[in-house]
């Protein structure tokens, strides 16, 4: 859930006027400052980022509030049962700072995930997932026809913008481009 979470901690700070994803977040990795922007920080899932952006301008309810949005600790509307994905947090520093990088307890199910991506593809609108698009009899009619409704509104169709383009320098710049 990590690396997913973090589109969560990018949402609230955008969202909250805190931040953008030009915002310079210094950070400390092994006692060595070094500075990055909110882009930068998302496209190579830096942990320690992250707890930074939280910490300078977040705080636990405010974290679980954008993660309440996105549906955590929810049901979700689909045809099946899934499991709901959940998110609690010490309310200290150490827990805003394990959440805003998606570690604690942080469960995440792989369909709440595709939510999470397709909502900020979505401009921000969470839709019923559907197991099956469509069924046509022998005939060629249509007998069945999933018809996607929007259930939540997570996010400003604005930061959603944000957030696409920050999840695109992942494949430029960020952990796509791992090559170990």
């Amino acid at each position: 859930a990590a690396s997913i979470f973090k589109l969560i901690t990018a949402s609230a700070a955008i969202e909250e006027r805190q931040a953008n994803p030009e915002t310079l977040i210094a950070k400390l990795n092994r006692n060595h400052l070094s500075q990055t922007t909110l882009a930068d920080a998302l496209a190579r899932s830096d942990n320690s980022a992250f707890a930074a952006v939280a910490l300078r301008y977040l705080d636990v309810k405010t974290l679980v509030d954008y993660a309440n949005r996105f549906q955590f600790n929810q049901k979700i509307p689909f045809e099946l049962p899934i499991q709901v994905s959940r998110v609690r947090a010490e309310n200290s520093r150490a827990g805003l700072a394990d959440l805003a990088a998606g570690f604690g307890d942080v469960g995440l199910s792989p369909l709440h995930a595709a939510l999470i991506g397709s909502a900020i593809a979505n401009n921000g609108s969470m839709v019923t997932p559907c197991l099956i698009d469509h069924i046509i009899s022998s005939t060629g009619k249509i007998v069945f026809e999933c018809v996607p409704k929007i259930f939540a509104t997570a996010i400003s169709a604005q930061t959603a913008a944000h957030l696409r383009e920050m999840m695109g320098l992942t494949v430029t710049v960020g952990q796509a481009m791992t090559t170990e």
